[in-house]
């Protein structure tokens, strides 16, 4: 089997986790509760102003995790550290205990993407195998596993809003191509046109509506999947060199809003006119920036807008997530 560029180091810092003493799986419960805010970021919008404001931080007991999945009040995350037996855990932030561990299916080879569907019901799992397990959170099974068709581990996986359809990201080769799966009938309906890029697709994200999916490449552009056409047109792309240059999650909000998080550890707001409204920047990378600090892994892994869209939940590779707040 063979990968490529940065989906290979991303598959690798799991192996590297899963030697080092089991690759643990994290989910860590985010409140959108008032906190302290450390401080506030005006940022100019074309169509009307926004302040960004940086309401609370978590810390997830996970130190280095590899890949993260939000749903409003929970995280998933894969990673090292934590549980000795590895696993896909849900924590809870605001009583400090696990309360449920999922095991890693036995001949996985390792943890790879992560999707909660839009309820939140179901986690969707990439595996290093080539599969996605799909685990009802509720009994803690694997209620079907899917093989994708190009039999390698799963680049990102993404729910369309009705919970329907999985966009799996898969790279073969040097190319990058998504598939839409159908949930209930456990097969692939549709995909796109391949991407050629050695680093592959990095983030998948379905649109409101479900039919167009914004895909991330590693190169920072994203492109948009009109799944009804077989279109793909070009979106867009991160504004500025020292937010780094991979598409580590996307997200969409109310209104067609869209959420980009980079390696850099920056996350870009579009509105649905694909102007540029908003900026902000995980505080740790921005100590590596001003010098305070020698390095950091301040990749995006995963965003969540809150209710209204006046909240964006952002959880990145150091294992910390940020609750930012919208203000209009």
């Amino acid at each position: 089997m063979v990968w490529s560029g940065m989906l290979r180091r991303r598959w690798a810092w799991a192996a590297a986790a899963a030697a080092a003493g089991g690759a643990a799986v994290i989910a860590v419960a985010v409140v959108e509760s008032a906190g302290p805010a450390p401080g506030r970021h005006p940022v100019s919008l074309a169509s009307r102003p926004v302040s960004v404001s940086l309401v609370a931080r978590f810390k997830s007991p996970e130190v280095t995790p590899v890949a993260m999945a939000l749903h409003g009040t929970l995280a998933a995350g894969t990673g090292s550290a934590a549980l000795k037996d590895g696993g896909i855990c849900l924590w809870e932030t605001a009583t400090g205990r696990v309360t449920a561990v999922l095991p890693v299916p036995a001949g996985s080879g390792g943890i790879g993407p992560l999707a909660f569907s839009p309820d939140g019901t179901i986690l969707a799992e990439g595996a290093v195998n080539g599969s996605i397990y799909l685990w009802d959170i509720a009994t803690g099974k694997v209620t079907a596993t899917l093989a994708t068709p190009g039999g390698t581990g799963p680049g990102a996986l993404s729910f369309s809003p009705d919970g329907r359809s999985l966009a799996e990201a898969s790279t073969e080769g040097r190319l990058g191509i998504v598939y839409l799966w159908d949930v209930a009938a456990r097969k692939v309906t549709a995909k796109s046109a391949t991407v050629d890029n050695p680093y592959g697709i990095t983030a998948v994200a379905f649109a409101p509506g479900g039919t167009t999916v914004a895909v991330g490449e590693a190169t920072g552009t994203i492109l948009l999947w009109d799944t009804r056409t077989g279109t793909t047109t070009v979106g867009p792309a991160d504004p500025k060199s020292d937010s780094g240059t991979w598409v580590g999650a996307i997200a969409f909000g109310p209104g067609g809003t869209m959420a980009a998080g980079y390696n850099g550890g920056t996350t870009y707001l579009w509105d649905a006119r694909g102007t540029l409204t908003a900026a902000f920047t995980d505080p740790a990378v921005r100590a590596v920036f001003s010098g305070r600090r020698a390095t950091v892994n301040g990749l995006v892994l995963a965003l969540w807008f809150g209710p209204g869209g006046t909240t964006v939940t952002a959880a990145d590779g150091e294992g910390d997530i940020y609750l930012w707040r919208l203000t209009r």
